[in-house]
C-alpha cells in the first residue's frame, strides 16, 4: 500500500508543478512579463514546490483510497520492476520513433522565439514565419502554451538545444509518464494489484499494434509524445478520470483539489484542453446515477438516501471545474485576429462525425475496432456492478451527448478547427478502459479456474506478441525516418528533426 500512496505522491507532485506552470504562464502573457523573469520564477517555483511536497510527503493517509483495504497483499518487487522497464521501454520508443510533423511548427513557434530573444515581452502575439500581411494574437490558435514556454525556460538555462528538449528529453519523460499512469489507474479502478498488473502488461503490448491510421492510439500517443496534445489525451485525460473516481468514492477536500489541480495541469498541455468540461459532463451524469440503486429505489425515503448519498459529491466535483470553467471563459471573451482562413492548418479533415471517426478506425486493419469490440462484450460479464454501470454511463452520456450524427456536426463547426473536435474520439477509446476488462478477466479467472489463468495471460500476450510482428498496423511497420544512417551523418539529436 505504500507503493501506491507513494506513486500518487509522485504523480501528483508532477501535477502540480504543471498547474503552476500554467497560472504563471497566462499571467506572463496578460502582463506582458520579460521571458527572462518567467524563466526565474518558473524554475524556483517548481524547486519550492517540490520541497514542499516532501516535508509534507507524511500526510498523505490511505483513506483517501478507501476501496483498498488493510488486507491488500505487499505488491511483488518484480510488478514494480516490470513496471518501471516497460515505463522506460515506453520512453524509448518515444523518443526514437518520434514523428516531427507541421503541428509542431506551429505549436512550438513562440517558445522557440523566446529563446532566441530572452528579453522578449510575453503576450499573445503570434511570432511565425508564415507570409502574414499584417501581425495577429490570439490564445487558442496555433500559439505555444504554459508546456512548450516551460520547454523553453529549461532550453534557456541549460545548455541544451530547444528542439533536443522536445524531441528528446521531454518525449522520453512523457512516455514515461504515460506507462506510469496507466499503471496507476489501472490499479486504482480494479483495487487489487496482482490483477491490474496483467492488464497493464496486456495493454501495454496491445498498444503497439494499433497503428492502423495517423490518428490511431499508437500514433497519437508513443509516436508524437513531442507534442503536448497527444500528452493531454494520453496522461492527462485517464488521471483526471480515475481522481474524479477517487473524489466519488472519497469526497474530501484534498481529493477535490488533486481533481482540480489534475484539470488545470491537463489545460496547461493545450487549449483543447476545454475538452475536459465535455468529459466532465458525463462524469456529472455518472455521479448522479451511480448512487441510484435498486436497493435505495426500494425504500420509502429513497430520495433522502440518494441526496445523502450524490449531493456533496456531486458538488465537490462541480467546483473542482471552476478554474478550467473561469479559464475557458478567458479564452472566449479574450479578443482574437484571426488569420485568413488559406492559412489555417487541417482545412482538409474532414467535418462530419464518420468521415472523422474513419480516421481513427481502418476499414482495411480494424484492429482497434475488433479490440473495442471484444473488450466491450467482456465488460459486460466481467466488470463489478458499479463500475459496470459507471462505464455504461460514461459511453452514454458520450455518445447521446457528442458522438452521434444529430450533434456532432454543430460541435465540429463550432469548434475552433476540426483536429479539436476529432479529440472527441480518444475520449471514446481510453486504453485505462481495456486494461480494467482485461484486469477483471484475470480476477474472474484466478477465482473460478486459477489453474488456467496464467495460460490465458501468456496466449493473450503471445497474440499480441504475433501481431507486433506480422500485422500492418504494428510498430515495426510503421515508416520511419530515424535511422543510423541520418545519425552518423547530423548526429543524435539532429537526425530526429533535421
Amino acid at each position: 500500500m505504500r507503493f501506491l500512496i507513494n506513486l500518487r505522491t509522485v504523480i501528483h507532485s508532477a501535477v502540480g508543478i504543471f498547474s503552476y506552470i500554467c497560472i504563471l504562464t497566462v499571467l506572463a502573457q496578460t502582463w506582458h512579463m520579460v521571458f527572462r523573469t518567467y524563466v526565474v520564477l518558473a524554475l524556483s517555483g517548481v524547486f519550492v514546490y517540490l520541497i514542499c511536497i516532501y516535508t509534507v510527503r507524511q500526510r498523505w493517509k490511505v483513506v483517501d483510497l478507501p476501496f483498498f483495504g488493510s488486507s491488500v497483499p505487499h505488491i511483488p518487487r518484480w510488478h514494480v520492476r516490470s513496471v518501471i522497464g516497460i515505463s522506460v521501454l515506453y520512453g524509448i520508443i518515444s523518443v526514437i520513433f518520434v514523428r516531427p510533423n507541421p503541428d509542431d511548427y506551429y505549436a512550438y513557434s513562440n517558445a522557440f522565439f523566446a529563446v532566441a530573444h530572452p528579453d522578449l515581452l510575453m503576450s499573445f502575439d503570434i511570432h511565425s514565419i508564415l507570409p502574414l500581411d499584417t501581425p495577429f494574437h490570439s490564445v487558442r490558435w496555433d500559439t505555444s502554451g504554459p508546456y512548450e514556454y516551460f520547454v523553453a525556460a529549461l532550453a534557456h538555462t541549460m545548455p541544451i538545444p530547444f528542439l533536443s528538449w522536445t524531441y528528446i528529453y521531454a518525449s522520453f519523460f512523457n512516455g514515461v509518464s504515460f506507462a506510469i499512469v496507466l499503471y496507476y489507474s489501472i490499479v486504482i479502478l480494479t483495487g487489487t494489484f496482482r490483477s491490474a498488473f496483467h492488464g497493464f502488461i496486456v495493454v501495454a503490448f496491445m498498444l503497439l499494434v494499433l497503428g492502423v491510421s495517423d490518428y490511431s492510439p499508437l500514433h497519437h500517443t508513443l509516436l508524437r509524445f513531442s507534442q503536448d496534445d497527444a500528452v493531454f489525451y494520453a496522461v492527462g485525460v485517464p488521471l483526471f478520470l480515475v481522481e474524479s473516481y477517487i473524489l466519488l468514492r472519497s469526497p474530501r477536500l484534498r481529493n477535490m483539489v488533486i481533481v482540480s489541480s489534475t484539470m488545470i495541469a491537463a489545460v496547461s498541455l493545450t487549449t483543447s484542453g476545454y475538452l475536459l468540461v465535455l468529459l466532465m459532463n458525463c462524469i456529472v451524469m455518472v455521479a448522479i446515477f451511480s448512487f441510484v440503486t435498486y436497493e435505495r429505489l426500494a425504500h420509502p425515503q429513497w430520495i433522502l438516501l440518494w441526496i445523502n448519498a450524490s449531493a456533496v459529491r456531486l458538488s465537490m466535483l462541480l467546483c473542482s471545474a471552476l478554474p478550467v470553467i473561469g479559464y475557458w471563459v478567458f479564452l472566449l471573451r479574450t479578443p482574437t485576429n484571426t488569420p485568413p482562413t488559406a492559412l489555417f492548418r487541417n482545412t482538409e479533415l474532414p467535418v462530419d462525425m464518420w468521415g472523422q471517426a474513419g480516421m481513427f478506425l481502418s476499414a482495411y486493419v480494424p484492429v482497434t475496432a475488433i479490440d473495442l469490440i471484444i473488450a466491450f462484450i467482456l465488460a459486460g460479464f466481467v466488470l463489478p456492478p458499479p463500475l459496470r454501470r459507471m462505464v455504461i454511463l460514461f459511453y452514454a452520456v458520450l455518445t447521446l451527448g457528442y458522438l452521434n450524427p444529430l450533434t456532432a456536426s454543430s460541435f465540429i463547426l463550432s469548434s475552433t478547427q476540426p483536429t479539436t473536435s476529432a479529440g472527441v474520439f480518444y475520449l471514446a477509446v481510453p486504453l485505462v478502459f481495456i486494461g480494467v476488462i482485461v484486469a477483471s478477466v484475470s480476477k474472474n479467472v484466478r477465482r473460478r479456474v486459477p489453474r488456467w489463468r496464467n495460460v490465458i495471460t501468456t496466449t493473450m500476450l503471445l497474440g499480441n506478441m504475433v501481431l507486433l510482428i506480422d500485422a500492418p498496423s504494428s510498430l515495426f511497420h510503421q515508416t520511419q525516418e530515424f535511422s543510423l544512417k541520418r545519425v552518423r551523418e547530423y548526429g543524435f539529436a539532429q537526425a530526429l528533426w533535421n
